[in-house]
């Protein structure tokens, strides 16, 4: 009887079976022959909107001196961002990074850096924006402000009702500095 000869699927089963063994290759012929492995794909950032530049001027000083336990002693410096409307921006951070008096007293609150982006106050959309910058009460004996500087954050969505606050597209940062404010 004569035998009928092997597929030639089952031959490269043997063959493949042979070299997965070992067979005598190398290790370094066996280490070309392993799989490959699998590169991390990367997900692009999105592109910033380039920022526009921003005009900013000093407003006015506020101070709330208070007694009594209920009573919560402030100060804020406003600052007008000229030529900005609050119909163009959403929401707003100011973030102090330095406020010394002339007295050389430490001015920074101490949760400053953390605050929210909050939502604007105010009914009329074509006002100018003015934002509040907290600082600690200085001494009286305090004449004036020797420095306050620090970033602004402005959430400004534009045409896009989907954008989130923590979209990077969206939010653009400015940092100011001011010198010798006059205290009241």
């Amino acid at each position: 009887m004569k035998r009928a000869p092997a597929p030639p699927s089952l031959s490269l089963l043997v063959a493949a079976g042979l070299l997965a063994a070992g067979c005598g290759l190398p290790e370094k012929a066996r280490s070309l022959v392993a799989p490959p492995t699998p590169v991390p794909t990367t997900v692009p950032s999105p592109t910033p909107l380039p920022v526009p530049p921003l005009k900013m001027e000093f407003a006015r000083i506020r101070e709330e001196r208070g007694r009594g336990p209920e009573a919560s002693p402030r100060c804020e410096i406003d600052i007008e961002l000229v030529g900005a409307k609050r119909s163009e921006v959403e929401r707003a951070r100011v973030v102090v990074l330095t406020a010394v008096d002339d007295l050389g007293a430490n001015l920074v609150l101490e949760n400053a850096a953390s605050a929210p982006l909050e939502p604007l106050k105010g009914d009329d959309p074509e006002a100018p924006l003015v934002l509040p910058v907290p600082l600690k009460l200085a001494s009286r004996k305090a004449v004036t402000l020797r420095e306050v500087t620090g970033e602004i954050e402005l959430y400004v969505p534009g045409g896009d009702p989907a954008a989130t606050a923590g979209d990077p597209r969206y939010l653009r940062r400015y940092r100011f500095a001011l010198k010798g404010v006059p205290l009241p």
